[in-house]
């Protein structure tokens, strides 16, 4: 490290260098393992048959959320509204107690 003048400390040139080298290090091995997983996911998936592939593309959409079927989610803003709209409920007495939903329930 080299102290400048105004007493801040900088890392020297062969420093950095070093942090570069394990930073690599550690990147390489990590980078080789997702080519490896890539070639041998290329290598299986042309092997299968065109319904085979159609099948496997639709389940790793549904893995990631973006399902070729229309699903009835609501958007962020609306769950929150609807939350809200919940608390406000609530504070205004506007709900039945665990207690009283078990004495109702012995009704039955």
């Amino acid at each position: 490290m080299k102290r400048m003048p105004c007493g801040k400390t900088l890392p020297m040139a062969n420093e950095l260098w070093l942090k570069n080298i394990k930073f690599a290090e550690t990147l390489i091995p990590i980078i080789m393992k997702e080519q490896a997983i890539n070639q041998e996911f290329k290598f299986y998936f042309n092997l299968l048959s065109e319904d085979q592939k159609e099948s496997l593309l639709s389940m790793m959409k549904s893995f990631l959320g973006k399902s070729e079927k229309k699903t009835n989610r609501i958007s962020i803003e609306q769950y929150n509204k609807e939350l809200e709209d919940a608390e406000k409920r609530i504070n205004e007495g506007q709900f039945v107690t665990h207690e009283s939903l078990k004495e109702e329930a012995l009704k039955w």
